[in-house]
């Protein structure tokens, strides 16, 4: 809301934003973390990218003792951190000392014949068990260990009884025979599946499916956490509407499965987060804090004694919603032949992850520190600098020949970031519903 109303006042200048947390960072093994904190660092990482002119950072404390010292000191920090450039996002003190967010690659190596955490026929709850990697994931536990999967989606789905008829009368293309089809192959792999239609923040409907789940099956092993929905607005565009919505399943939904499982041993919790909480997209601010916020959840729970991991994936070329998305036409940051990882690579990660005791890992094919890097620099230092009395030095070219027909933007926003995009890109005309990625 601040951005949006700076950014209506047509502020001339440059405008710097910091948010303050505590607790917020597990930094030097903190005994109390408050993550939800964690969703004000999309912010912190979005708005640059949306409005040149904003910088942001991100200054974390443990705040202090009782005693005017430690509070005067603890302040004057932060007043330091506003006297001098802002050239990191992420900070933290502890005590005396500061710190920066980096992030480093680390080799895991990969188990032996024995796999990590996961037990022959074990029980294993999947949310959005159904969607792309939900389901990569669950084909991995009916391979290996045979697993009884309970299979969580909000979507409607037929009753097992109607597999059949459904498989009759529709084409082998269609998503639900797809999914049907998917099921079977599992089962005669030596899985057992039970699908239940279920929204994951909704706690009584969720608690009767463990209830279920556990009388058909037994005790529940371990949880995949793969729900979760796309994103795409821009801040100025921003309403609850098309905010809510994605970041209910990653934190509502998260909290949910928290308390119908309390007091239930799991083997492992796996939340499947994406790289967008690390170097927050453009237009995702939402998708950015629900990642953000699970990132944070697992540190916190592991902080508790219960093995937790936080996978911030890439981009997956076969299957998730970045595949979807490019399917139904939709704009996507970076095409799936540039960048990504294939199934096989996922579930191999995957394992070598449950292997080990991270809280977090960072699953990218590129080089992450440089992204990162690359992206604060942009953040700090607007990447649309540009002078305006410049703006007819070069001749703009003509607009190309494109598979949309030319649709003028409507007046107001349209049409202050149409301008945008043709000064920035050289074009004399963007359609409101051209694809930039058309133009080059």
């Amino acid at each position: 809301h601040l951005a949006q109303a700076i950014g209506s006042q047509k502020l001339e200048g440059e405008w710097e934003i910091t948010v303050v947390t505590d607790n917020m960072y597990d930094v030097v093994a903190e005994p109390r973390l408050c993550q939800g904190k964690m969703t004000s660092l999309a912010a912190v990482k979005v708005i640059p990218q949306e409005y040149p002119g904003i910088i942001c950072r991100s200054i974390d404390i443990v705040w202090p003792a009782r005693g005017a010292g430690e509070i005067e000191a603890q302040a004057a920090r932060i007043r330091t951190e506003w006297l001098i450039p802002v050239e990191e996002q992420v900070i933290a003190y502890r005590g005396h000392h500061r710190w920066e967010q980096t992030f480093e690659p680390i080799p895991i190596e990969a188990p032996g014949e024995k796999l990590p955490r996961l037990k022959e026929k074990g029980v294993y709850l999947i949310t959005g068990g159904l969607g792309g990697i939900g389901s990569v994931l669950a084909a991995y536990l009916a391979e290996t260990v045979k697993a009884r999967l309970i299979l969580v989606g909000r979507s409607e789905f037929p009753g097992r009884d109607q597999w059949d008829q459904w498989q009759d009368t529709h084409e082998d293309s269609d998503i639900t025979a797809l999914k049907i089809k998917k099921i079977r192959e599992l089962e005669r792999q030596g899985a057992e599946i039970l699908v239940s239609r279920a929204d994951v923040c909704d706690h009584e409907r969720m608690k009767t499916v463990i209830t279920q789940a556990e009388k058909r099956f037994g005790p529940i092993n371990g949880v995949i956490h793969a729900a979760g929905l796309p994103d795409g607005g821009v801040i100025p565009l921003r309403k609850k509407e098309n905010t809510h919505p994605v970041l209910a399943p990653k934190v509502k939904g998260t909290l949910v499965l928290e308390n119908v499982l309390k007091g239930k041993p799991l083997d492992f919790f796996v939340m499947c987060s994406s790289l967008s909480a690390i170097y927050g997209p453009f237009g995702e601010i939402a998708y950015t804090a629900a990642n953000s916020f699970q990132d944070a959840y697992a540190y916190s729970r592991t902080a508790a004694g219960s093995f937790t991991i936080s996978i911030d994936w890439d981009f997956w070329q076969e299957v998730g919603m970045g595949v979807e998305a490019l399917k139904q036409g939709k704009d996507m940051p970076t095409p799936p032949q540039v960048h990504g990882i294939l199934s096989t690579e996922g579930t191999g990660v995957f394992r070598r992850l449950l292997a080990h005791a991270y809280p977090q890992g960072a699953v990218s094919t590129r080089d992450l520190s440089m992204i990162t890097q690359q992206i604060n620099e942009a953040a700090v230092h607007s990447p649309l600098e540009f002078k305006r009395e410049d703006k007819n030095a070069t001749a703009l070219r003509p607009r190309p020949g494109l598979v949309t027909d030319y649709e003028p933007p409507k007046a107001g926003f349209e049409t202050t970031f149409a301008a945008v995009l043709q000064q920035y890109l050289g074009l004399e005309a963007v359609g409101a519903k051209d694809n930039v990625f058309d133009f080059g």
